[in-house]
């Protein structure tokens, strides 16, 4: 039995076809281990074809943006800030980290987001958003959709002060 599953299904001496339970007391019928591998090969198939659906960021700007992001802060503060940059879906956000206040308090380092930048793969162009106070993001508004390289420029000018204060 494959490691990954060994906590999802409560496998022992039970035989195809009886009942087990799995961590969540979901009652279900025994499966083998080839029926398990089977059943999980399939999920992973279709959440891959919808994940295939999605047209992706383009790796050399994904990587401009995370060098723009790395060169941000010297080695030496990396103890007291970093930036991170998340990826999620066609949105790439640069997030500065800071750590805990307290080791009792807070043992988590926190994360405030600097820039959000969404790309669309029908005009091949980038869009900038910024951070309320309340960490809602909205579209900024004084440059148009463009390259990576415009959108970081745009950032690192910041005229209005509204992503690094």
């Amino acid at each position: 039995m494959p490691r990954a599953l060994r906590g999802r299904f409560a496998l022992g001496s039970e035989k195809p076809g009886d009942k087990v339970r799995d961590h969540e007391g979901s009652l279900s019928v025994g499966l083998d281990t080839e029926q398990i591998c089977r059943a999980l090969v399939s999920r992973l198939k279709a959440s891959a074809s919808i994940v295939s659906g999605v047209a992706a960021v383009p790796d050399l700007d994904l990587h401009k943006v995370r060098k723009y992001a790395a060169d941000k802060v010297p080695v030496q503060h990396q103890d007291k800030i970093r930036m991170e940059v998340d990826l999620r879906g066609k949105t790439v956000t640069i997030v500065e980290c800071r750590p805990p206040w307290h080791e009792m308090l807070e043992p988590e380092w926190t994360r405030h987001g600097v820039a959000r930048m969404k790309y669309s793969s029908e005009n091949h162009k980038w869009t900038l958003y910024w951070a309320d106070r309340n960490s809602r993001w909205h579209v900024f508004d004084l440059i148009e959709p463009g390259s990576i390289d415009s959108i970081l420029q745009e950032i690192e000018l910041d005229r209005t002060c509204i992503f690094w204060g």
